[in-house]
């Protein structure tokens, strides 16, 4: 759920931006973190710019294989660093030995809310609004059953009143098959009705179809 859910918000963001992402979700069948297969698939399809999703802070020879390409790698990740300097053009990870963000109990949609939101600023404010990518951050943040405190804490709390009263289409749908017609839904409705369902086609096949539905 971690994985989609940044991959949607950034992929929205992006497009916000006027850019045309290409939002691709792991495939189970071809192992964990960002394989060196995964990348030349994106590699030929164009892409100059690769960002990982909840993964790619370890998997340096598909980073040094995208970089031999031609292409840049952002690594947006909260798993544990290896010791030594990762060949990405930027890892963002809480867990970085010199961050010096006050929290480090972030999962990957809760950093993409934050890269969104500074890229926003940067641009002088051009860029599309972060807070509307609040509901994906959220659902990110309780499917990955990170600690509920300090910023996480304040992500899932406005994130669920986004998705209580602005659900997306996709989002709308799979509450209503489960069951969920609450104007405020809960971390515990997220936990158990709607994280198992967006997390079942990566267990069962292809979780491009979560990926998808959220965007």
């Amino acid at each position: 759920v971690d994985g989609v859910t940044t991959a949607a918000l950034l992929g929205t963001f992006l497009r916000g931006c006027g850019l045309d992402p290409v939002a691709r979700a792991a495939r189970r069948q071809d192992g964990y973190g960002f394989g060196t297969g995964p990348a030349d698939a994106l590699l030929e399809s164009g892409s100059s710019l690769l960002i990982t999703c909840d993964c790619g802070t370890s998997d340096h020879a598909s980073i040094d294989r995208a970089r031999a390409r031609g292409a840049d790698v952002i690594v947006v990740d909260h798993h544990q660093v290896p010791e030594g300097e990762s060949p990405a053009l930027a890892l963002l990870n809480p867990h970085r030995q010199d961050s010096t963000f006050p929290f480090r109990g972030l999962c990957s949609a809760g950093i993409s809310f934050y890269l969104a939101a500074a890229t926003r600023t940067r641009l002088g404010g051009s860029g599309p609004d972060a807070r509307p990518l609040l509901d994906l951050a959220a659902l990110g943040t309780i499917g990955d059953v990170v600690p509920l405190r300090d910023e996480n804490r304040v992500l899932v709390s406005r994130g669920l009143d986004r998705l209580g009263t602005a659900p997306r289409p996709g989002l709308a749908a799979l509450m209503e098959c489960a069951d969920l017609a609450v104007a405020q839904p809960t971390p515990r409705d997220v936990s158990f009705r709607l994280a198992p369902r967006l997390n079942a086609p990566g267990r069962l096949g292809e979780a491009q179809l979560a990926l998808d539905l959220l965007l």
